[in-house]
């Protein structure tokens, strides 16, 4: 979504308020820039950033211009106060230890309404700041949703908020948005191979905007 000059995102009314807090704590107190926008496409799109961190989601969708789809873990619903903010920024509950396939029909429906959605391709947040392989789920919602994929990369959140730290600290920190990926689904067959080879080449794209990230500090 490429905004006209003057012209202001769409958010209901639940995900505007969290994009605008999200985006005033995000700039405070993490200082977050964002490079790359001039690849962001309209319509429905898988955004793949690397993860290091809970500030992860909240951070890259606020540099987001537009509303996008989360997934959350299936046990943040059984808190009533974490279920109506997942609901309420239309997240899809997945199980983290699983083959969940009732996850992935909700995530290809999201995007065959027109919709992008937020997947960290390896997974599960870092455990030492370095990158993880790519899980062959994310190659298999490429495949069968024949949607772009936007890498993404997230730099600074590892050291604001890394795993074996209580609290989060300032940092600063900056989401770069890469060229919108296409793979040519006619001629890969649908195997685990090719999907290990689409969630490889999302990974390798990941990584080749760090130095983008590193120049923006």
């Amino acid at each position: 979504m490429k905004l006209l000059p003057g012209e202001r995102p769409h958010y209901n009314a639940f995900y505007g308020v969290g994009h605008l807090v999200c985006s005033l704590l995000s700039r405070v107190f993490f200082w977050r820039s964002v490079v790359g926008l001039e690849h962001w496409i309209d319509g429905p799109a898988l955004i793949t950033p690397n993860h290091a961190s809970f500030l992860d989601p909240p951070l890259i969708g606020s540099a987001c211009p537009e509303q996008i789809a989360y997934l959350a873990r299936r046990d943040l619903f059984g808190n009533a106060l974490f279920r109506a903010i997942c609901f309420g920024v239309g997240a899809i509950p997945v199980e983290r230890h699983a083959a969940d396939y009732g996850s992935m029909k909700r995530v290809l429906g999201t995007l065959r309404q027109g919709k992008k959605v937020l997947l960290f391709p390896e997974g599960v947040r870092t455990f030492n700041g370095h990158f993880g392989a790519a899980k062959p789920g994310v190659g298999f919602l490429v495949y069968c949703s024949q949607v772009p994929v936007i890498p993404t990369y997230v730099h600074g959140t590892y050291r604001a908020w890394p795993r074996h730290r209580r609290f989060p600290i300032p940092a600063k920190t900056v989401v770069v948005f890469g060229e919108p990926l296409h793979f040519e689904h006619e001629t890969m067959p649908p195997t685990r191979e090719t999907y290990e080879a689409i969630a490889g080449e999302i990974m390798a794209r990941i990584k080749a905007l760090k130095p983008r990230a590193i120049a923006a500090l």
